[in-house]
């Protein structure tokens, strides 16, 4: 039998890691509820768990959507991550090649030099010997650029880098340990029997040059075990740290392949999330809150520890504005907002709202068109009054749903927490809008978009007017002319990021002049800073953050800014000085 005491630490730690995750991410499939459970058996046991596997390896083991933000950092985490991958693989292939045993020591692929000094008769040994030094020089490369991370995180394109938790601290020493130390011991190991490649062999020849044999045996054994040490440490202070998810993310992944998505907090899904935060620190420049006001406790990277711990602050919780950006930022593709509403909906106040003054629905006449403003058009009522103009020239049938006043669409109650209040708002719409059988429903609002699409399982479709009036043009109702005028067109964040639509509002505008290109657009466009999200901003916060997206917006001195949202429309009004205007507007001049 390969056996040493020296294995111990490492299988100790190994198989306590193992039974702990068995049991936490068991606990967690199994709160589950009983669709999301079929959802998910659906893609499992099917062929679909291929293309699961396909996207665990792209993005687990090479970190795909790193590499897209800067390949430097995606080269270190890939190097990490698919360079260790391919040392266990190499290093199993290897064992049982050489002993052409099926079954040998679990161990044995980790201290395969150690219990194999000779590679003789062996005859892909030198091959092997080769490949398995370049992959620990591959792994040892990353090791080397996380450590120089921490020195200039903006040769990552990074201006910050995350603060460590105290285990955090321990975990990521051993981590970095690990390699250096495994080289050493397989270094020593060559130094005494002459079985290494081109890496641990080469410096093994300096050290037996160097040192007796006596005092290498000393390095050797000392040597292994500080590797097994440093495993067994990395491997206990794992589930305490942000590296959870290592073993996490490909659950995570197979939920999302699902398409199961966080309900409430502390549901299974919400936890796999949680835990599959590597807290690499991507997000962190992505947030104007941090950029421009210098707040660093609502950030993700930050607020996800407090979920993970259970500890919510008030900061990290409701000084966000759910804009999107730190989702369209995280490589993990966490789906940061539902996560901050859900846990909103526990901690808020009781449901108290009173919606009976709201009038009985009756039948109404048929309509092709349903338009609906929303709260906010109606205080910016130049882009009603612009939509009535151009459906009544466009000649179709439509019907002005909240012309006598608004009524919210649900969302901005939504955003508070309370949820059950929403509902009753969202289902009286939503009667309201059967009674006419439309078509379609028309909204001027982004945020009434998005909300129409998700939650209110209409049988018609839902357009925002950026869409609708494309559709009318691309139709010949309306013809917009030139006007010669040049536009900055700002991407709302509910209608871009979090919707999806931005090639409609572009095409609508090129139709009545010319687009010009701003600094930061479509998903990495910034937001107004008057989010209906951000219970903790001061006014004061919002102008701030409104001058700092005019800038990126204006530095091509455009003769209009252009919005398609009526409260990004009021938030760049305050600020601007050139005119900004509405989609709508904007066609409605040019007919």
């Amino acid at each position: 039998m390969n056996y040493h005491p020296f294995v111990l630490p490492f299988a100790v730690g190994l198989y306590g890691l193992i039974l702990y995750l068995i049991f936490r991410f068991g606990f967690w499939i199994a709160s589950l509820d009983k669709e999301d459970k079929k959802k998910l058996s659906k893609v499992v046991f099917t062929t679909k768990i291929f293309s699961i596997i396909r996207d665990v390896i792209m993005e687990v083991l090479l970190h795909r959507r790193i590499f897209k933000k800067n390949p430097l950092l995606g080269y270190m985490h890939m190097s990490l991550a698919f360079g260790w991958f391919l040392l266990i693989v190499g290093g199993t292939i290897e064992s049982k090649m050489h002993s052409a045993h099926a079954f040998n020591e679990p161990w044995i692929p980790i201290f395969y030099k150690y219990f194999n000094h000779s590679s003789e008769g062996f005859r892909y040994g030198e091959a092997f010997n080769f490949a398995m030094d370049f992959l620990l020089l591959f792994v040892l490369s990353g090791v080397f650029l996380a450590l120089y991370k921490r020195i200039r995180s903006r040769a990552f394109g990074m201006r910050s880098t995350t603060k460590q938790s105290f285990y955090d601290v321990f975990a990521l020493g051993a981590l970095w340990l690990i390699f250096p130390l495994r080289l050493l011991a397989e270094s020593a190991t060559s130094a005494i029997y002459n079985n290494g490649g081109f890496l641990t062999g080469s410096l093994g020849n300096m050290m037996a040059d160097v040192f007796p044999v006596s005092v290498l045996q000393v390095v050797e054994i000392n040597s292994w075990w500080a590797y097994s040490i440093a495993l067994f440490t990395f491997f206990v202070f794992l589930p305490m740290t942000r590296y959870l998810h290592i073993p996490t993310e490909a659950f995570h992944i197979a939920l999302k392949n699902a398409g199961l998505v966080p309900r409430k907090s502390n549901d299974g899904v919400t936890k796999f999330q949680v835990a599959s935060c590597s807290r690499c620190g991507v997000c962190i420049d992505s947030c104007q809150l941090n950029q421009h006001l210098h707040r660093k406790q609502m950030l993700p990277v930050y607020y996800i520890q407090e979920e993970r711990k259970e500890e919510i602050t008030h900061a990290g919780l409701r000084d966000c504005m759910m804009c999107g950006r730190c989702t369209e930022a995280c490589p993990v593709g966490l789906d940061i907002n539902a996560i901050r509403i859900n846990r909103r909906t526990l901690l808020s106040d009781k449901n108290d709202a009173n919606y009976s003054y709201l009038p009985s629905i009756k039948e109404e006449s048929k309509t092709e068109v349903l338009y609906f403003a929303g709260c906010m058009s109606h205080l910016t009522p130049g882009i009603k009054i612009a939509m009535q103009g151009i459906l009544d020239k466009a000649g179709v049938n439509w019907v002005f749903l909240d012309k006598e006043g608004s009524i919210c669409c649900g969302r901005p109650v939504k955003l508070s927490g309370k949820k059950e209040d929403a509902a009753q708002l969202m289902n009286w719409n939503k009667e309201k809008m059967l009674a006419y059988h439309p078509q379609v429903l028309v909204t001027s609002c982004p945020i009434c978009y998005k909300t129409f699409n998700e939650d209110y399982e209409l049988p018609f479709k839902v357009m925002h007017h950026s869409q609708y009036l494309k559709q009318l043009i691309v139709q010949g109702k309306i013809k917009p002319r030139k006007t010669g005028e040049k536009f900055s067109y700002h991407d709302p964040c509910e209608l871009g990021r979090l919707s999806g639509v931005y090639e409609d509002p572009r095409f609508v505008i090129r139709s009545a002049g010319s687009l010009m290109i701003a600094e930061e657009t479509k998903e990495k466009a910034l937001c107004c800073g008057s989010s209906l999200a951000h219970f903790n901003g001061s006014d004061d916060d919002r102008i701030l953050l409104a001058k700092k997206a005019l800038e990126s917006l204006t530095s091509g001195n455009p003769d209009k800014l252009v919005t398609a949202c009526p409260l990004c429309y009021k938030a760049f009004s305050r600020v601007s000085d050139i005119p900004v205007k509405d989609l709508s507007e904007v066609i409605m001049s040019s007919l």
